[in-house]
């Protein structure tokens, strides 16, 4: 009996030692996810970065549009100007006959003409039927040909007809008397004298752009021509400024010059304008300088040339200066 009991026992004890150990949980181990992790077995879609932007694909820029030659602009700007030129120049109101008296001097009589006040240079070249520049030269005037009251002049011998002539004692002269002078000031004075006019070339350079019409319905109205920059623009022919600025459109720094007959020329793209709206100019005057300005790439000259408003191809009147 004692011998079953240990049988018994050791029976027990081995079945006990063949079962596997419960395993133990530590709590304390146990981390929990971490916030907006995705389940496993899903992949994650990552946002963007804060401020950062989706990039387009590039896309080509537009070239910028062609620079319209002044050729290709509206004309109406300027024909505004050019009708309100020439509706001044009828408002001049009739002047009194000019009186010139005979004089001795040591070559023999002279006929000499005293300044009245609102005389110009122009307005007497054109009763007395010279050529400005030559009764400026005679008399020793230069720019801006501005007289004095009771200033006197020497007429060119050529006037043979003057319109009136005093009588004067050539043997003994009247001394002529007067205060002290003051500038003779006008709005704008009438240009020189008409009939012979003959305009030259404001700039020496090739012509890159005539007269006429062009692509696409486009139309020159005068001729350009290409000078270096800085090269003198000058006056074809003897004239007042009529209007200096830069506001037509595609014109660049304008000056306008108004001319006897009703002509008006035109210089655009200057660099630089070298007058004033009034001023008297004879030709051959630097009346600018050759520019780019106006919206074009290349120093040039813009010439026009216009019988009131119509323009006419200034290569049939130019001549060499």
């Amino acid at each position: 009996m004692p011998g079953f009991l240990a049988l018994l026992c050791v029976a027990v004890l081995v079945a006990s030692c063949a079962q596997m150990p419960a395993p133990v949980r530590h709590i304390d181990h146990v981390v929990p996810p971490l916030p907006g992790t995705p389940p496993a077995g899903r992949l994650a879609s990552l946002p963007p970065l804060p401020g950062e932007k989706p990039v387009p694909p590039a896309v080509p820029a537009a070239p910028p549009p062609p620079v319209a030659e002044p050729e290709e602009q509206a004309t109406g700007d300027l024909l505004a100007h050019i009708e309100r030129i020439l509706g001044a120049a009828g408002d001049d109101t009739p002047r009194e006959p000019m009186v010139l008296e005979t004089v001795p001097s040591d070559t023999g009589p002279v006929t000499i003409y005293t300044v009245r006040r609102g005389d110009t240079l122009l307005g007497i070249s054109r009763h007395l039927g010279v050529r400005s520049r030559e009764l400026a030269e005679i008399n020793g005037l230069v720019k801006p040909y501005l007289l004095l009251e009771g200033q006197q002049l020497t007429v060119p011998q050529a006037v043979t007809t003057p319109p009136q002539v005093a009588a004067a004692d050539v043997s003994i002269p009247e001394p002529v008397t007067t205060a002290i002078p003051e500038p003779v000031m006008t709005a704008i004075p009438e240009p020189a004298p008409g009939g012979d006019l003959q305009f030259i070339w404001p700039v020496t350079g090739r012509v890159v752009s005539g007269f006429g019409p062009k692509a696409g319905g486009l139309h020159n109205d005068g001729i350009n021509i290409a000078a270096p920059a800085g090269t003198p623009v000058r006056a074809a022919e003897d004239g007042v400024v009529s209007y200096v600025g830069n506001e037509i459109r595609g014109y660049g720094n304008l000056v306008l010059l108004r001319h006897t007959d009703g002509w008006v020329t035109a210089y655009a793209h200057n660099a630089r304008n070298l007058v004033a709206r009034g001023q008297m100019v004879l030709r051959g005057d630097v009346i600018a300088s050759v520019g780019a300005s106006g919206g074009i790439s290349q120093p040039q000259s813009h010439f026009e040339l216009r019988q009131g408003t119509t323009a006419v191809n200034p290569i049939e009147h130019l001549v060499e200066g």
